[in-house]
């Protein structure tokens, strides 16, 4: 398999994460809101949208059909084709390491749901805690991604309905989000055929 697209995709993905935590910053005047931190996301991602939706277009309406169909396949980007075990192998260890690491920072997940004061309180060291939880799960998402296409809405969608069924503690939302995000994609795959 190729790497180097995805490993691309890696870079960029860590480059639009920068973009967005630069602009809720400066937004922010310093201060880093959840709420700002979405918002600008998903400000940033219709921007991206906007301007592939636009480079298609332009490559459609100019006769450039190879292009257009080249722009097209960048949303819907998937390379499992032809993989091997050993190729499956070196998608999956990296996200089982980071999901290792989360698993080990649930208790200050959990701490950081009361709030900075009360984290910081109970001796969380609430800014490197945030930002070492976004570069892991910016690595995991962009990693998983690059391989698997556009799944992002399993992000959103397992995460709530684990912490309906499960609660808030980490301790049991996060292994509950990971089986239940597999689960979805197993029951949409399933339901899709």
């Amino acid at each position: 398999a190729n790497y180097g697209e995805s490993l691309c995709s890696v870079v960029g993905c860590f480059a639009v994460v920068a973009i967005v935590m630069a602009l809720t910053s400066v937004i922010g005047r310093g201060h880093l809101s959840n709420i700002l931190v979405i918002v600008c996301g998903q400000i940033i991602a219709v921007a991206v949208t906007g301007l592939i939706t636009f480079a298609r277009y332009v490559c459609t309406v100019g006769g450039s059909t190879d292009m257009a169909a080249e722009l097209a396949e960048i949303e819907n980007y998937v390379i499992l084709d032809g993989f091997t075990y050993a190729d499956i192998f070196i998608v999956i260890l990296p996200l089982l390491v980071c999901i290792a690491i989360v698993l080990v920072l649930r208790n200050r997940l959990t701490l950081l749901s009361f709030g900075d004061d009360e984290a910081y309180s109970m001796g969380v060291n609430v800014n490197r805690t945030r930002y070492a939880m976004i570069a892991i799960c910016t690595f995991m998402t962009a990693w998983a991604i690059s391989f698997c296409g556009h799944i992002a809405f399993l992000g959103f969608i397992s995460a709530q309905i684990t912490r309906k069924i499960v609660g808030p503690d980490f301790r049991w939302l996060l292994p509950g989000s990971v089986f239940m995000g597999g689960s979805l994609v197993v029951i949409i795959m399933w339901v899709a055929q």
